[in-house]
C-alpha cells in the first residue's frame, strides 16, 4: 500500500458511481440558494491562526491558542458544519472561524501592540427566512451579527459601536469615556482597520467577524481575488470579472454578493462590472455639503431619517471639525446618499441607500433583491461596505439555541459528514478516494461479494492510493472512520467513528464495437481475371462479416476478404461489407468493381511497374480540437465526440475551461464546469473531473499539458480537466449544465505520438450556435508531415431526425487558416464535389445526410497546421449544430 499526501478536500474521481452520486447531489441542491450557497467543502479542516507576524511570515499556524477572551484548548473544525432547512427557515451551524488561516491582529500600524483577544469557537446556530418580506418601515441595523458570510463568519454593520462625545470633545472608546452620543458614529473600517488581519476581519470578544470586503472568502469563492503565497496577502485581480457569487446572507433573508454584477440589472447577458455605491463623502461634490468648510453641524438626509434629529444640529450635537485627527470619512455621517442629492439610481449609480438593488443574478435568474459588497477599483473597501444603516427586508433571522421544528438536513459537514467513497483504475492499480477529516484515521477494505472483507490499509490519515489491486479485478471497497483525535465539539453535530462508506467498482470494460481501419478499395479487372476485396477491422471478437453487391448479400461471403476467382460482367457493381459483434455493427464504404471485356488482347504487353507497390500510411493526425461555446439556458449541454481508431489505447487530455478564461478577458464564463467522458456504445462513464487541481494524477496532467500546447490553467481554479488513455472506440464528453450558464472552452489534445497504434480519426462538437461573437467556432490542429484529405460537416436540420430539438435550420460552414478564408459552403448538395463528399462520408463511416438538406459540408486537402471552422446560421438564425471532422485515408 502506498499512502498519498493529506487532502482534506473531497477527491474527485473517475467512476460511474461517483458521477451518479455527484449529479444526484447537485440536482437535490438546485432549488434554493439560501441553503445551497454555503461553503462547506473545507469543513473537515481545523481552524488555524497566526499568533504573530513572524509566524505569518514563516507560515507557522496553530490549531490551539489562548489570549484574552479567546481560548481554543483543543482544535475545532472551521466554518459551516451543518445546513438544514424547513419550509420557512434555513439553519446553519458554525464554529464562526474561517477556513483561511486567521490572524495576526495588532492595535497599531507598527504591529508592536497585540490585539487583546484571539477568536474562538462561538458554536453559533443561526437561521435566515426562506421567504423574505419587505416592510414599509425599515429596521435599523444593531450591534453584533446582522447576517453570516457563507463561510460561517459573522457579518457586522459599518459601525464600531463608538461615537463622538460632544461634552468631552472626544470619541468614545473601550478604554473609558463611554460609548458616545450616537450622533456622529465611527466608521469601523476607518477606525478599526488597523486591527484587521489580512482577511479584513477581527474579533469582538471572541467572535470573529467581517465589517467590509472579505478577500479571503472571495478568494476561496474565486471572486476575482488573487492570493500571494509568499506574503500571505490578498489583492483584487486585474482584467474583466465574472458576476460575483453569493458571499453572505443577511438576517432579512436577502443575499449579499461580491462587488461585481451585471451592468444592466435586468439583463444577464449584459457586461459585468463593479457595482457603484450611492454614497459619497460630504466634500462639496455632486451637490453635497462641504464639511471641510461648514464643520460637522448638519446631518445628511439618510441620517436624519435614522436618528430622528436634524438636519441642523444644536451646539450639543455637533461633531468635531474636519482635521488630521478627525478626517473626512471618520464618521458614517460624513457621507451623503446621491439619491438624496437629485441623482438617479440605476443611471448615476447602482446601489440604493441599503446598498442593494433588485436585479437578476446567476442564482436568481428571475430576479431578487440583493446587497453587494462595495470596493474601490483596487479592492479597498468603500463605504457603506456591506449594507446601509437599515435592512431592506424584515430582519427576522437570528441566532437560536436549538431547532424546534422538522427540518431537512441539506449538508452534514465534518467530522460527521457522510463518507462518499469512490474508486478508479490508475494503470494496474485502483485508487480509492473519500472525503477525509483532519485528525481522523481510516481503514480501507476490499471485497469481491460485499460479505467477506479484506483489509487493504489501516490507519490511513487521508485518502489513500492502493497499488496492490489489479484493475481487472471486480470488487467493492469500503472505508471506515476508525478513530478521531480530540476536538472541540461545540459547533459540530457529533462524531462519526465507525461510520462507513462503500462503493461498488468494476474494471473499465475494454470491449469495443467494430471499427474499420482499412476500407475495401475499388478496382478494375478484365473478364476472367480474379478480383479480391478485403477489409481490416478491430473490435471485440468474434467479428462477423457479410459482403454485399449493390445492397444484396453475397451468399457465402462471410470473411474479412472476398475473392471472385473469374470475374464476369455481371460481377460489376458496388461492394460493401458489414461487420458485426455483440456491441454493434458498421458498414464499409462502397468499393466499385469494373469488369472490362477483353477484345484483341495484346499477346505480349509491355509490363508497367507499380508506381507505389507499398504506399506508406499517412500519419498526419488530429492533434487538438477546441470549441468555445455557451453552456446552460437555451444553449443546453454541449457535447464533444471523438473516435479512437486502431488498436490499443490513445493518451488524451480533455478539458472544460471556464474560470481561467477570465484571465484572458472573457466575461460571463461558466464558473464551475464539470467534465464526463462516456462510451458512445452504452453511455457508461469512463472518466470524470470537476476541479482539475483535485485530479488524482494532477502532476502528470500538468506535465503533459505543456508539450501538447495547452495553456496553463489557473492554480486551484474550478476548471475541469482529465488526462488518461482510452481504448479504441467512440466516446462523448458532455459538459454538464447543472452549474448554471456561461461560456466554456471545450478541448481535446492528442497526448500520444504519431507512431501510436491508435489515433483520433474523427472528432466532433455538438453545441449552440448564436450570432455575432456567439457563432460556433471550432479550432483544430493537424500534426504531421504531409497533407491529408479531411471531411468537415456542419449538420443542423438533419439532427432533428435523431431527436435533437432546437436545431440550426440552415448552417453555413467557413474554413479559415489564420485570417484567410479557404472555403465556405451553405448547402452541401449544391457543392461542386457533392459525389466526392458522399463517397468520403461513406468511407469515414459518417451518418447519411439527405440530398437537398440545408446542412453544410467541405471536402478539402489540408497541410499540417492550425485551422478554424466557423459555423453560423443563415439570416442570423440560432440553434444547435454538430461540427464534425473526419480524417480520410
Amino acid at each position: 500500500m502506498k499512502s498519498i499526501t493529506r487532502s482534506n478536500l473531497f477527491t474527485c474521481v473517475v467512476l460511474v458511481v461517483a458521477v451518479i452520486l455527484s449529479e444526484a447531489g447537485l440536482n437535490a441542491q438546485s432549488s434554493d440558494p439560501r441553503y445551497t450557497s454555503w461553503l462547506t467543502s473545507p469543513s473537515g479542516t481545523y481552524a488555524r491562526l497566526y499568533e504573530s507576524t513572524s509566524d505569518l511570515t514563516a507560515g507557522n499556524s496553530v490549531t490551539t491558542w489562548t489570549r484574552g477572551q479567546g481560548t481554543q484548548s483543543t482544535p475545532t473544525y472551521a466554518g459551516v458544519t451543518a445546513v438544514s432547512y424547513s419550509i420557512d427557515w434555513v439553519y446553519i451551524l458554525s464554529s464562526g472561524l474561517g477556513y483561511h488561516v486567521m490572524g495576526p491582529w495588532y492595535l497599531n500600524e507598527a504591529k508592536t501592540n497585540n490585539f487583546p483577544n484571539f477568536p474562538a469557537n462561538t458554536d453559533v446556530l443561526y437561521r435566515i427566512p426562506r421567504n423574505p418580506t419587505v416592510p414599509a418601515n425599515k429596521t435599523a441595523t444593531g450591534g453584533g451579527a446582522v447576517g453570516y458570510f457563507v463561510d460561517g463568519i459573522a457579518m457586522f454593520d459599518n459601525r464600531d459601536t463608538f461615537s463622538y462625545i460632544n461634552s468631552s470633545a472626544s470619541d468614545g472608546s473601550p478604554m473609558g469615556g463611554g460609548r458616545g452620543d450616537g450622533v456622529w458614529n465611527r466608521d469601523a473600517y476607518v477606525n478599526e482597520g488597523v486591527t484587521f488581519d489580512p482577511a479584513l476581519a477581527h474579533q469582538a470578544g471572541a467572535q470573529y467577524h467581517y465589517h467590509a470586503n472579505a478577500p479571503a472568502l472571495r478568494y476561496q469563492l474565486q471572486d476575482h481575488v488573487d492570493y500571494d503565497s509568499s506574503t500571505r496577502t490578498y489583492s483584487e485581480k486585474s482584467g474583466t470579472p465574472s458576476h460575483s457569487p453569493i458571499v453572505a446572507w443577511v438576517a432579512d433573508g436577502y443575499p449579499v454578493y461580491g462587488p461585481y454584477g451585471y451592468s444592466d440589472p435586468n439583463n444577464a447577458s449584459s457586461t459585468v462590472r463593479r457595482m457603484i455605491s450611492g454614497y459619497i463623502k460630504r466634500d462639496g461634490t455632486s451637490g453635497s455639503t462641504n464639511l471641510n468648510t461648514t464643520g460637522r453641524t448638519t446631518l445628511p438626509t439618510w441620517a436624519v431619517e435614522a436618528q430622528g434629529i436634524g438636519p441642523a444640529l444644536s451646539s450639543g450635537q455637533t461633531g468635531p471639525n474636519v482635521s488630521t485627527a478627525y478626517p473626512l470619512g471618520h464618521y458614517l455621517e460624513d457621507y451623503d446618499y446621491l439619491g438624496d442629492l437629485g441623482q438617479t439610481l440605476g443611471t448615476d449609480f447602482d446601489l440604493d441607500k441599503y446598498n442593494g438593488r433588485f436585479c437578476v443574478t446567476p442564482d436568481f435568474p428571475s430576479g431578487t433583491y440583493a446587497y453587494f459588497l462595495s470596493i474601490e477599483s483596487d479592492g479597498t473597501p468603500k463605504y457603506p461596505y456591506t449594507m446601509g444603516r437599515w435592512y431592506y427586508g424584515n430582519p427576522t433571522g437570528d441566532s437560536v439555541n436549538s431547532i424546534s421544528e422538522t427540518v431537512t438536513q441539506q449538508i452534514q459537514g465534518a467530522p460527521s459528514a457522510t463518507l462518499i467513497v469512490s474508486a478508479t483504475a490508475d494503470g494496474a492499480s485502483v485508487e480509492i478516494g473519500w472525503n477525509s477529516v483532519e485528525g481522523a484515521t481510516y481503514q480501507v477494505e476490499s471485497s469481491a461479494d460485499g460479505s467477506a472483507w479484506t483489509t487493504v490499509a489501516n490507519s490511513v490519515s487521508s485518502s489513500g492510493l492502493t497499488t496492490t489491486l489489479t484493475s481487472a479485478e471486480a470488487n467493492q471497497y469500503r472505508v471506515t472512520l476508525t478513530s478521531i483525535s480530540s476536538y472541540d465539539t461545540d459547533g459540530t453535530t457529533g462524531t462519526a467513528v465507525g461510520s462507513t462508506g462503500t462503493v461498488v467498482w468494476s474494471s473499465p470494460s475494454t470491449d469495443t464495437a467494430p471499427t474499420i481501419t482499412a476500407q475495401p478499395t475499388a478496382m478494375s479487372v478484365d473478364v476472367g481475371s480474379s478480383a479480391n476485396f478485403s477489409v481490416t477491422a478491430t473490435g471485440t471478437d468474434p467479428l462477423a462479416f457479410q459482403w454485399s453487391q449493390d445492397g444484396v448479400n453475397v451468399s457465402g461471403a462471410t470473411n474479412a476478404s472476398y475473392t471472385i476467382a473469374s470475374a464476369t460482367t455481371t460481377d460489376a457493381g458496388n461492394y460493401t461489407v458489414t461487420i458485426t459483434n455483440s456491441l454493434g455493427s458498421i458498414t464499409s464504404s462502397a468499393a466499385n468493381l469494373t469488369v472490362n471485356p477483353v477484345t484483341n488482347p495484346d499477346p505480349d504487353p509491355d509490363p508497367e511497374p507499380d508506381p507505389d507497390p507499398d504506399p506508406a500510411t499517412n500519419t498526419t493526425r488530429i492533434a487538438n480540437l477546441s470549441t468555445r461555446t455557451k453552456v446552460g439556458g437555451e444553449a443546453g449541454t454541449p457535447v464533444i465526440g471523438l473516435v479512437v481508431a486502431g488498436t490499443g489505447s490513445k493518451s488524451l487530455i480533455a478539458r472544460a475551461v471556464g474560470p481561467t478564461l477570465g484571465d484572458y478577458g472573457v466575461t460571463g464564463f461558466l464558473t464551475d464546469p464539470e467534465l464526463k467522458l462516456q462510451r458512445s456504445s452504452d453511455n457508461v462513464a469512463v472518466a470524470y473531473n470537476d476541479n482539475w487541481h483535485l485530479a488524482p494524477n494532477r502532476d502528470a496532467l500538468v506535465a503533459k499539458s505543456t508539450p501538447v500546447g495547452a495553456f496553463a490553467l489557473t492554480a486551484n481554479s474550478a476548471d475541469a480537466a482529465w488526462f488518461g488513455s482510452l481504448p479504441a472506440g467512440g466516446y462523448t464528453a458532455p459538459v454538464l449544465d447543472d452549474r448554471g450558464e456561461g461560456i466554456v472552452l471545450l478541448e481535446v489534445y492528442d497526448a500520444g505520438t504519431a507512431s501510436d497504434t491508435a489515433q483520433l480519426s474523427n472528432a466532433s462538437t455538438r453545441a449552440w450556435v448564436g450570432t455575432d461573437d456567439s457563432i460556433l467556432i471550432t479550432g483544430f490542429v493537424l500534426a504531421g508531415t504531409e497533407s491529408r484529405q479531411v471531411l468537415l460537416r456542419a449538420v443542423g436540420p438533419t439532427l432533428a431526425d435523431f431527436g435533437v430539438t432546437g436545431v440550426l435550420s440552415d448552417p453555413t460552414a467557413s474554413l479559415y487558416s489564420g485570417g484567410t478564408l479557404l472555403q465556405t459552403n451553405d448547402n452541401w448538395s449544391t457543392a461542386s464535389n457533392t459525389a466526392a463528399i458522399t463517397s468520403a462520408a461513406a468511407t469515414a463511416g459518417a451518418f447519411t445526410i439527405p440530398s437537398g438538406s440545408a446542412d453544410s459540408a467541405l471536402l478539402v486537402d489540408l497541410a499540417p497546421g492550425a485551422y478554424t471552422l466557423q459555423v453560423s446560421g443563415v439570416g442570423a438564425t440560432t440553434g444547435t449544430a454538430l461540427v464534425e471532422i473526419y480524417l480520410l485515408d
